[in-house]
Formats: structure tokens, sequence, C-alpha cells
């Protein structure tokens, strides 16, 4: 099951993922409320609405668990929220270069300002689509209640992070934080590896597409 960014791509950010993967196994991307040919929602999507959304489409269209989730940015804080609501669902747990709640926290401790740009485009884009925007607005409170869920449980996990080498000394700070708060993720759980994508900026699934493959056959061997 994949789980796409905040950004305006939606699914097609896996084209070159899930096409391998569905000649083996059993695979399922959609776009969430607001992408695509997806309905708008009528309420803004924090995490906890996301999540709940999405195990509600899961169970009504009669996918049964368990799943193994595959979260890209955003899409992999959504994922770590859903282990901890729903573990029943779930035989693992891949994050692609995955958000973490903590992140804006830490760049604000050090000083770095992020993603000007995307928030350039993310706004202009809210005038298209209000409801994928609301996303990136319901961060903060995403981020709250995450903290407050459950322990992640006791399921595989693989943490992919980008290590594409920089010039700038900003990007190399940011990779730094982002490598140390991703260490925290894979130490979510006591079976789980840690991959560092050195080919790879943010976009793993673009660009190395072949260590997410790798990662989701590697969770499937175990089960």
């Amino acid at each position: 099951m994949f789980l796409s960014g905040g950004g305006p791509s939606g699914i097609s950010a896996w084209n070159k993922v899930y096409p391998k993967l569905s000649s083996k196994y059993s695979v399922f991307a959609y776009n969430r409320l607001g992408s695509g040919k997806s309905s708008k929602s009528k309420v803004p999507q924090s995490g906890k609405y996301i999540v709940a959304t999405l195990h509600t489409l899961l169970h009504k269209k009669k996918i049964k668990p368990p799943y193994i989730l595959v979260g890209h940015s955003l899409g992999g804080l959504y994922a770590n929220l859903y282990a901890r609501l729903y573990p029943e669902d779930l035989a693992g747990v891949v994050m692609v270069d995955s958000s973490h709640p903590e992140q804006f926290e830490k760049f604000k401790k050090h000083n770095l300002e992020t993603g000007g740009l995307m928030r350039f485009i993310l706004k202009a884009y809210k005038k298209i689509n209000p409801t994928k925007y609301s996303e990136i607005e319901a961060f903060p409170e995403t981020a709250k209640f995450l903290k407050q869920a459950p322990r992640f449980p006791k399921i595989p996990l693989v943490v992919i992070s980008a290590a594409k080498k920089t010039n700038s000394k900003k990007r190399i700070r940011v990779q730094q934080i982002m490598h140390s708060l991703h260490k925290k993720l894979a130490k979510l759980a006591p079976n789980s590896r840690h991959i560092f994508a050195t080919r790879s900026g943010h976009n793993i699934q673009r660009e190395q597409p072949e260590i997410i493959i790798e990662a989701v056959h590697w969770l499937m061997n175990l089960n």
C-alpha cells in the first residue's frame, strides 16, 4: 500500500516502483482526497482524519490485511501513525525519506528556514486544490497527535534516507538533522533497517526506486 507525499504528484510519484512490484504482489495505491480524480474533502485533512479514511477505504474495498505500508515524505508520517492506531492491519512499514513530527522544531532550533519555494508553490496550488494544501497546514496538529499516539508496534520497519551529496551548507545541515531523526525512526522497531540512498535527493522513488523495491521484498520474505 503506497502513501504519497504532501505535494501535488499523488500516485504518479510511484510510477517506477509499483508496476514492478505488482507483477509479484497485490499492490494498492490511491490519490488521497483532493488529488487526481478523488473527491475533495469537506474537512481539513489532519493525519488522524487521513489515516481513518484510509482504514475505512481498505476495509470497504475488502482488501484484507495484513498490509505493508510504503510512505514517502508526509506519507511516511501517516504510515507511522497508521501503524500505531491499527497495528493488527500491518505486516511491515517502509518510510521513504519520511517526515518526522519533530523536524520543524529542530529546524527552528538551528535557525534553518526550509521549504520556502515549496510553500510558495503550495500556496499557489491552494487556489486550485485547497483540500490537498490542508495536509500541509495540519502538520503541527498531526505531529502533536502522533506524539500522543500508542507506541509503534513490533513489526518490521525499513527507513530510507536521502543521502545525495550537496555543496550547500544549509542542505548539508538539513540532511544531518533528518538523518538523526530517521535514526530515531529506525529505533521504533526491534527488527529494522536504516538505508541511505546515496544517489538520491528527496524523491527516492524516482531516483533510486530499486532500493524501495528491495525493501518491500525483504519485508515480504519475513512473512
